[in-house]
């Protein structure tokens, strides 16, 4: 939710536009291998590519760059970002608690989505009173494709590190054994 937010917000602002009037996703990690799904953007229902003043945009890279910078930044300024975090998690909420069915970008579990199968990311699922209630697999192109299952390799990568990892015993265990 944060970094489709952020990019949105971006788009809208060098467009000249209401950040309602976008929709573009950013999917996969939450991070450095964080994939924008530039194909698929769309600016008052028409591709971001033929919108009025789109051709001014910054390259493409340089907007994700910032996206994926946003978050450092903050809190490099003031310390943590948990402002904009817990307006993403009060976002999933309400879809959840007024079973809104709203189309929000949230992690779940890949299940054969993007050809990508037992991993957790990030991409546009339709969220109700059941959480996550589908799935909704976005037309990639290539390069997004490749990326997309470059980033869940990352998130494979970065399980296996962590379960090869022995918990360190705390004080507290050391008691009770």
């Amino acid at each position: 939710v944060i970094d489709t937010a952020r990019l949105r917000g971006m788009l809208a602002e060098e467009l000249g536009v209401e950040p309602r009037a976008v929709d573009a996703y950013i999917i996969g990690e939450h991070g450095d291998s964080e994939i924008a799904v530039w194909s698929a953007a769309r600016v008052a229902g028409l591709p971001l590519a033929k919108f009025p003043g789109a051709r001014n945009l910054p390259h493409y890279d340089e907007m994700l760059r910032r996206v994926r910078e946003a978050a450092p930044e903050i809190v490099k300024r003031k310390g943590n970002t948990s402002y904009a975090i817990g307006m993403c998690v009060r976002r999933i909420c309400e879809a959840i608690l007024r079973n809104e069915r709203m189309v929000l970008a949230v992690s779940t579990l890949l299940q054969g989505e993007y050809g990508i199968e037992g991993v957790y990311m990030g991409t546009p699922c339709i969220v109700g009173k059941g959480g996550v209630e589908r799935v909704i697999e976005l037309e990639l192109d290539q390069r997004e494709s490749e990326g997309l299952k470059a980033s869940a390799d990352v998130l494979r990568r970065t399980l296996v590190d962590l379960r090869a990892k022995k918990p360190a015993k705390s004080a507290a265990t050391e008691t009770a054994t």
